[in-house]
């Protein structure tokens, strides 16, 4: 392969990993807010959404919302949970 075929392989619009980590998580996280607790995997999809959102700047790939989309679940089932926590805190302690 010549130089020109990798970097034209580069710039195709194609999943970065981290991202995709991140979005799978962040599923199973807003998912898992109702069933099995599954609310700590936001953590982590904030985490990889975070290395996602560096990689694709310093990339310069277009995708930044697969990296965004995942942060703002992650922190939005982070704050419900911080919020139901604090609800059932005052509901024991009355």
């Amino acid at each position: 392969m010549s130089a020109n075929q990798v970097s034209a392989n580069t710039s195709t619009g194609r999943l970065n990993k981290p991202s995709l980590a991140a979005i799978v998580l962040a599923v199973l996280a807003v998912g898992g807010m109702w069933f099995a607790g599954f609310v700590m995997l936001a953590i982590f999809a904030v985490g990889a959404g975070h290395v996602a959102l560096q990689q694709i700047s310093s990339n310069s790939q277009r995708e930044r919302w697969q990296a965004i989309a995942p942060l703002v679940l992650g922190y939005g089932v982070g704050v419900l949970a911080v919020i139901s926590y604090l609800g059932v805190l005052h509901a024991l302690s009355t």
